[in-house]
C-alpha cells in the first residue's frame, strides 16, 4: 500500500473565542440558553461559519483556518494539533 502526507503549505488561522475574533464567523443563529454537548459551553457563546456547501456550529476555543479557497474551516483544539503545526505570523 503506497503512503502520503500532506502537501505543506502555510495558512492564515485564528483561535476564535468571540464574536469579532473572525470576520467568517457570525452569531449563532439558532443560539439558546443551555449548555453544548460538544464543549460544555453556554450556547449563546457560540457562531456559526459557512463552509463550501454548507454551515456548522463554532465553539469557543476552535480553530478557524482560511482554505484559500474562498471559505474557512473551523477545527476543534484537538484535530486541528493533529492536522496542523503553528509557526507564526507570516
Amino acid at each position: 500500500m503506497l503512503k502520503c502526507r500532506k502537501k505543506s503549505k502555510v495558512y492564515d488561522m485564528v483561535q476564535w473565542f468571540k464574536m469579532g475574533d473572525h470576520p467568517d464567523v457570525i452569531q449563532d443563529p439558532d443560539a439558546y440558553n443551555g449548555l453544548c454537548k460538544m464543549c460544555g459551553n453556554n450556547r449563546r457563546d457560540h457562531g456559526w461559519i459557512k463552509y463550501l456547501y454548507q454551515g456548522g456550529y463554532v465553539c469557543p476555543g476552535n480553530y478557524i483556518v482560511d482554505t484559500g479557497l474562498g471559505y474557512s474551516d473551523s477545527y476543534k483544539p484537538h484535530v486541528f494539533h493533529e492536522t496542523f503545526e503553528i509557526i507564526g505570523e507570516k
